[in-house]
C-alpha cells in the first residue's frame, strides 16, 4: 500500500470523510493507459508539492491509502505542457508507470493517477507536521539534486560548468565583473563592490553528454518506499 495526498476545498471535507471521492465527479483528466483510455483522479506523493494549498486555509490535505500495484504515477508538468504542445502530451502520456515502478527522483513533479472511486474508509486528514514525509523537502528538490549527482557522478567538471555558466550570466546582467585567462582555463569572477571574488575553471568548448533521468536511475537512495501492509 502507498499513501498519496489530495487537496479538496475545506468545505468539502466532512462529505469526503463520510462518503469517498466518486471517481465520476472528481476526476479532472482523461489519458491512455496501458492504451486504454481512463478517467483520473490526480493526487500527490508529497503534500509539500502544492504549498500554495498545503499553507492555504480554504484548503485541506486528504491523505489516501491506495493499492501501489493498482495505481500510476506522471510527470505532472509534461501533463501542463501538453495542453498547449500536443507532441509534449505524447511524452506525456509515455511517461504514466505502475506506482510500484516509481523510483523518487524521477520526475520533478510525479503525481499519483488514481483510476477508481476513493472509498470513504481509504481517506483521513493529513497533519501537516507528522504525515508529510521526512525524508526529502519536495519532489523538485529530489529531482533537481538527482540530476546533478547524476551528471557529477559521470563527469568531474560539472561543478565548474554549473559555476561558471550560472556566473557568467550574471556577468551578462552587470551582477559581478568577469575576468578570464584562457591560457590557464581559470576564470575570476568579483562582485561589482569587489568584496568577494570566486575562481572558476573554465570548460572545454566541447561540454560531455548530459545525463537524463530516463536513461539512468536516480542516485539518491530514498529509492522506492512502496510497501504491501
Amino acid at each position: 500500500m502507498a499513501d498519496v495526498y489530495i487537496y479538496i476545498p475545506a468545505t468539502e471535507v466532512e462529505k469526503a470523510l463520510e462518503c469517498g471521492l466518486k471517481l465520476s465527479m472528481w476526476y479532472d483528466r482523461t489519458v491512455s493507459v496501458d492504451g486504454e483510455k481512463k478517467r483520473c483522479i490526480p493526487a500527490l506523493l508529497n503534500p509539500k508539492d502544492d504549498m500554495e494549498k498545503f499553507m492555504s486555509c480554504e484548503f485541506k490535505c486528504l491523505k489516501i491509502e491506495i493499492d501501489a500495484r493498482n495505481s500510476f504515477v506522471s510527470d505532472g508538468y509534461l501533463y501542463e505542457m501538453g495542453k498547449k504542445h500536443p507532441q509534449v502530451l505524447e511524452m506525456y502520456e509515455e511517461s504514466i508507470i505502475p506506482l510500484q515502478d516509481y523510483i523518487f527522483g524521477l520526475y520533478r513533479l510525479p503525481v499519483c493517477l488514481i483510476t477508481t472511486t476513493i472509498l470513504s474508509e481509504q481517506i483521513s486528514i493529513m497533519d501537516k507536521w507528522i504525515d508529510s514525509p521526512v525524508l526529502y523537502n519536495s519532489s523538485e528538490e529530489l529531482y533537481i539534486h538527482n540530476m546533478i549527482e547524476i551528471n557529477r557522478e559521470k563527469n568531474d567538471g560539472f561543478n565548474d560548468a554549473l559555476l561558471y555558466y550560472y556566473l557568467c550570466r550574471l556577468a551578462e546582467t552587470g551582477e559581478v565583473v568577469k575576468i578570464e585567462d584562457h591560457e590557464i582555463k581559470m576564470a575570476a569572477f568579483v562582485s561589482r563592490d569587489k568584496s568577494s571574488k570566486c575562481i572558476v575553471k573554465i570548460p572545454d568548448e566541447k561540454l560531455p553528454a548530459f545525463e537524463m533521468p530516463a536513461t539512468v536511475q536516480p542516485m539518491h537512495p530514498v529509492g522506492k518506499m512502496w510497501v504491501n501492509r
